[in-house]
């Protein structure tokens, strides 16, 4: 879509009018360069760019100077563009235009646009090459064992990583511009063989539906594709690791690339990809499994060991051993506030510090954020105003939620948790009973994409278990997700399996 200042008209013959449109047109804009020279000694030319949104010297070396050359030497004339293309200049991707906004568009993507006196064409060439930051890690998605690169802000650069893990022509990319300023590249990635046609689609229009003045980060598109934009739940996932998205193609997922961030959005998901890590498929599955089942602990344990206390200490405090009940008693005896009040003062002490640790500077986040919550619970403890149990409570609390590897379905956990005091702090047990099922109800309505959140244990698949609860062998996962490739189901033969499944000839003979 054309800014609208720029019209839809084709280009003029005459030098001095185009140039004189552009000047127009980028009036007020220092960053915009024309630069004037003579082609082959004969024509007059003049290269458009935007200063900082290209290689300079690739420009001068590979543009500019070829096409400074005399004329005689190569026996073309300017009208002749299909020799300029292949003999006057050396950029490897060569385009023309024939309107403005064609024209205008290219240099806003960093390309340079060349036009000739004479001509209703002009040459649009590709030499695009502003400051990026390397590929180094994912600071998000941190692993002890597995790849170590993760995307940039580049989405070439993101479709590249992509592409040297699939290296099959199943793998397609469409691209497409969205926001009417920003004109943000999108790139849409999945298996032709693999995923699902009306996924595929349905992505499309979906995208193909956002309207707005600009699109700066994937967090905006996020809002714009999820399913329940109520819902605190993630339904979308964002990573910036491609060997995540690699794998998540070949289950056929549809990946969507978006230019300017490093963080790429997978759909659909479900809950167990949510508490699931990339580690887990780095490891032998019987540690991957073992890790999975304790993360899946602590993200329950996150959610309602607060409330638990709350309603326990409060209501039901026969559920306890006499000393332990004596022990939290006596902690509890010249603290002035419920427990409810203090379970809930307490929780938002511990978020704020530890937002405070995140946006304060690395060097002195991390010591803010730990010294402070040691001095402000010992100092809460010792004024009375809340129990030394309390403070474990929260501090457990804290480190459960942690273990939770996406960051998104973590904070949705910690939104959650506040409710569920209030909760139990007036109905006891019964309290944190009632917002358990409306949380398990919601998650069992709720879809990503048209795919169950809770699938496949609900609705139940027996094939979908080997990658939920538990993650079986490799070699024993055969089939592929049902509901995201009915396309291409078989992932893997049992030619495979393992030699103690299948016994070489060596084995066989020894006695």
């Amino acid at each position: 879509m054309a800014d609208q200042n720029v019209c839809d008209i084709k280009l003029s013959p005459n030098l001095d009018d185009s140039l004189e449109y552009v000047r127009v047109v980028f009036t007020h804009c220092s960053d915009i360069v024309i630069r004037r020279f003579t082609l082959f000694h004969t024509t007059d030319a003049a290269l458009l760019y935007v200063d900082g949104l290209i290689d300079k010297k690739q420009v001068e070396q590979d543009v500019i100077e070829p096409l400074m050359i005399d004329r005689a030497t190569l026996g073309v004339t300017p009208e002749d563009m299909d020799l300029i293309e292949r003999i006057g200049v050396h950029a490897a991707n060569v385009t023309s235009v024939n309107t403005y906004t064609d024209a205008v568009e290219a240099a806003l993507e960093g390309k340079a646009v060349l036009f000739l006196e004479g001509l209703k064409v002009s040459l649009v060439f590709g030499v695009a090459g502003w400051p990026q930051r390397s590929v180094n890690e994912p600071g998000t998605e941190s692993v002890i064992r597995g790849p170590r690169e993760g995307f940039i802000e580049s989405v070439g650069a993101s479709v590249a990583m992509v592409r040297r893990r699939l290296r099959t022509t199943s793998f397609k990319t469409e691209s497409m511009q969205i926001g009417r300023y920003t004109k943000t590249d999108v790139v849409v990635c999945y298996l032709e063989t693999i995923a699902d046609e009306k996924l595929i689609q349905e992505v499309r229009e979906r995208l193909s539906r956002i309207d707005a003045d600009g699109i700066l980060e994937s967090g905006y598109i996020e809002e714009w594709i999820e399913d329940n934009p109520y819902s605190p739940f993630p339904q979308v996932q964002n990573t910036e690791r491609p060997d995540v998205v690699a794998a998540m193609l070949l289950e056929g997922r549809v990946a969507i690339l978006i230019d300017g961030t490093p963080f790429a959005l997978l759909v659909p998901v479900n809950l167990w990809g949510a508490l699931a890590s990339p580690e887990d498929y780095y490891e032998r599955y019987i540690i991957a499994t073992f890790i999975r089942w304790l993360r899946i602990a602590f993200a329950v344990i996150s959610l309602t060991l607060p409330s638990l206390y709350v309603a326990v200490s409060t209501f039901h405090q026969e559920f306890l051993p006499m000393p332990l009940l004596i022990s939290i008693a006596a902690a509890r005896e010249n603290t002035p506030l419920p427990a409810a009040v203090e379970a809930f003062f307490m929780e938002i002490t511990f978020e704020a510090l530890r937002e405070a640790g995140v946006r304060l500077p690395k060097a002195i986040g991390q010591a803010v954020s730990i010294v402070g919550a040691l001095v402000i619970g010992q100092a809460a403890v010792q004024a009375g105003i809340v129990s030394a149990p309390m403070v474990i409570i929260v501090a457990i609390t804290g480190i459960a939620s942690f273990t939770v590897p996406r960051f998104n379905f973590a904070i949705a956990v910690r939104m959650l948790r506040f409710p569920i005091i209030i909760l139990s702090g007036t109905l006891g047990i019964y309290g944190l009973i009632i917002g358990l099922i409306a949380i398990i109800v919601h998650l069992s309505s709720l879809r990503s994409f048209g795919l169950p959140y809770l699938e496949p244990i609900s609705p139940f698949q027996p094939s979908g278990l080997k990658d939920t609860l538990a993650r079986a062998p490799h070699w024993a996962m055969m089939d592929r997700p049902l509901q995201t490739s009915k396309k291409n189901k078989k992932r893997q033969t049992s030619a495979g399996y393992p030699h103690h499944r299948q016994p070489t000839q060596n084995q066989e003979e020894r006695p």
